[in-house]
């Protein structure tokens, strides 16, 4: 995709810059070393050979560098595509023709970013005079090595596309294109296949959606589709139950972090035998039905009985098992933070949002000073 882009955007500039600023991604920049030296991806350096244009990159967390671009093309991406979703597209080709229509006539209703009283493609008419010409386009593939099946076959992206039998259990290089793939033996292309991305798409999709765990499960749900007779409606509900644990688990995840307990403690890592505490009394309150009444509970001992412990494990099954907002402070340090706020003339913000909390904990009450 990343070659394609370029081919296409020179093509559309009617010439190639001499230098090109470019974020530290992944699919150009293999590392990143100190200031501005980068150790490069092979493939990217050729490409930048090809076209004779410098690349530059930004520092890392400096995105500021790239110029007032990023926000500019958001906005109109997410106008165009919403014009686009309400239309029906032949093929990707008829898609693709219609975006380099709109974009086009982007440039000439958006101002300048440095130069307001200039539109961009008023810029660009200035700029072009000083780009390179535009060679051939650049052979621009992913290359990876695959070993052929005993039947002729190659796996690519959960798909399956066909090479001569006289391959077989042979390694052939799989040069991938945004459309196409070609197989590669011995220096000679030996098959070309349209490139089947709709189930990538799918999984894309559904992340752009945040439905994480719809896509984690989906070409396994789909695999057991195909097995057994199909059911639309128990399809939907696998998936739908895959959602549902992914976000179970992230929003506990969250909500563990969010308790800033000081360490991970339950009641299986807790002796009973050899504390003088009342375990019916204390598994009743692991349960945490003194919660749903708003209770509180207060847990007396000397030093290294296991209060903290016991509270700790309370509160993690709170967020664990029943879905609690929990947060733990040591009393010292919430006193602290509410004279802070005090002073501050922010008094009752912290309070404010306790009011969201389902327990709180408060632990070392014994250390708080008396003044």
């Amino acid at each position: 995709m990343l070659f394609d882009a370029h081919a296409r955007a020179f093509e559309a500039f009617g010439g190639v810059p001499q230098r090109g600023i470019y974020d530290n991604m992944k699919t150009a920049v293999d590392q990143v070393l100190r200031g501005k030296k980068r150790k490069i991806n092979n493939r990217f350096e050729v490409m930048t050979g090809h076209y004779l244009f410098e690349p530059e990159f930004c520092n890392v967390a400096s995105g500021w560098e790239k110029g007032i671009v990023e926000k500019n093309v958001r906005d109109r991406r997410c106008s165009i595509w919403s014009r686009a979703k309400d239309r029906r597209w032949a093929d990707w080709a008829e898609l693709n023709s219609w975006l380099a229509e709109q974009s086009r006539a982007a440039w000439s209703e958006l101002n300048h970013p440095e130069y307001p009283a200039l539109k961009v493609a008023d810029a660009l008419q200035d700029e072009q005079a000083q780009l390179m010409p535009v060679p051939r386009a650049f052979d621009g593939y992913v290359e990876l090595l695959a070993r052929v099946s005993s039947t002729g076959l190659i796996h690519l992206e959960r798909n399956r596309y066909s090479v001569p039998t006289e391959h077989a259990h042979s390694a052939v290089s799989l040069r991938i294109y945004p459309d196409r793939i070609a197989a590669v033996a011995d220096g000679v292309r030996v098959a070309t296949h349209s490139r089947s991305v709709e189930r990538s798409q799918i999984i894309a999709s559904l992340k752009q959606l945040k439905l994480h765990g719809m896509a984690a499960s989906f070409p396994e749900v789909a695999a057991q589709a195909r097995h057994t007779e199909f059911n639309p409606e128990s399809f939907m509900h696998q998936l739908i139950q895959s959602e549902s644990a992914e976000r179970c688990v992230r929003s506990t995840a969250y909500q563990m972090g969010a308790a800033r307990f000081p360490a991970h403690r339950d009641l299986a890592g807790f002796a009973f035998e050899q504390a003088s505490v009342d375990e019916a009394l204390v598994r009743s309150l692991h349960s945490g039905q003194f919660t749903m009444a708003a209770h509180n509970a207060v847990l007396i001992g000397g030093l290294g009985t296991g209060k903290t412990h016991l509270a700790t494990a309370i509160g993690v099954e709170a967020i664990q098992k029943h879905s609690k907002r929990v947060r733990f402070f040591s009393t010292v340090e919430l006193v602290n933070v509410l004279e802070l706020e005090k002073a501050h003339g922010k008094a009752g913000q912290i309070a404010l949002k306790l009011m969201y909390v389902d327990l709180v904990v408060l632990d070392e009450l014994g250390y708080l000073p008396f003044s």
